[in-house]
């Protein structure tokens, strides 16, 4: 890759870095996350593979003004958790929403502003995608 590509990849970068979510994508792929609106999120269902790879449905009932929470949790199959799925959004539930992700300056705390988000793309060009800080004993983490 010459300069010019180097520049060009790094601004694209920059101006198109997403960190997309994993839940209810497109298809019929794991995992699912609803809530039912009519209980203001206090009713939600959660189902994905867990480390064994088995698929784990669990209903949750969290009370915030007690911070009691229920929870039913089970093991089901693929057609079962799409059956599940189907029935919920007949029902009205709406998809849950992944909290956004928001890179930070490990020393402040705070977001990164414009000219550190250019400096990390440009590291994450000249490293190959990978992410180290001289300063701090953090394990590297690479980006592919």
């Amino acid at each position: 890759m010459n300069k010019t590509e180097k520049k060009k990849f790094t601004k694209d970068f920059v101006k198109n870095f997403k960190i997309e979510s994993v839940l209810n994508r497109e298809g019929e792929i794991l995992p699912y996350a609803f809530f039912n609106p009519a209980s203001e999120g206090k009713v939600t269902w959660a189902c994905g593979e867990d480390h064994s790879g088995n698929i784990t449905s669990v209903f949750k009932y969290s009370n915030p003004q007690t911070d009691e929470e229920e929870k039913n949790c089970e093991y089901i199959t693929l057609e079962k958790a799409k059956e599940i799925r189907k029935v919920l959004i007949k029902n009205g539930w709406l998809k849950s929403k992944a909290p956004g992700v928001v890179l930070k300056d490990p020393d402040t705390g705070k977001p990164l502003n414009r000219s550190q988000r250019r400096k990390l793309a440009k590291h994450l060009v000249k490293n190959d995608g990978i992410i180290s800080s001289p300063s701090s004993k953090r394990k590297k983490t690479t980006l592919k």
